[in-house]
């Protein structure tokens, strides 16, 4: 199952961090599946949840997983004008993090041991 990004805002004490490009970037910048699913179960770990993301190599989109904390090799898109399954081990993914009960300060504390 998939969504489309929603702009709705999050609820009070949670903070939603996702990267897809960077400024002057068309497409998405996806992180190679093994150092994905590493960071993935570290965050896991301590609590927070996590929504993978990926671009559908058939129609362009990007899209986002409906539920936190699950992965799989072969993600579907489930619109169905498309339907196309990607195999992200080969394409990489991308993430939205879901932080509970922490300041931007924290949080981007937190990341940057992640930006090495």
């Amino acid at each position: 199952m998939t969504r489309s990004n929603k702009k709705d805002p999050p609820p009070p004490n949670i903070l939603i961090l996702q990267k897809d490009r960077s400024p002057g970037q068309e497409k998405p910048t996806d992180i190679p599946w093994t150092q994905a699913l590493q960071m993935m179960n570290q965050w896991i770990k301590e609590g927070h949840e996590v929504y993978v993301k990926w671009t559908c190599l058939k129609c362009g989109s990007r899209l986002t997983a409906e539920k936190p904390n699950q992965v799989s090799i072969l993600m579907k898109h489930d619109e169905p004008e498309c339907g196309h399954i990607t195999n992200v081990a080969d394409t990489g993914i991308g993430f939205m993090l879901v932080m509970r009960n922490q300041t931007l300060e924290s949080a981007q504390k937190y990341l940057q041991r992640y930006s090495k």
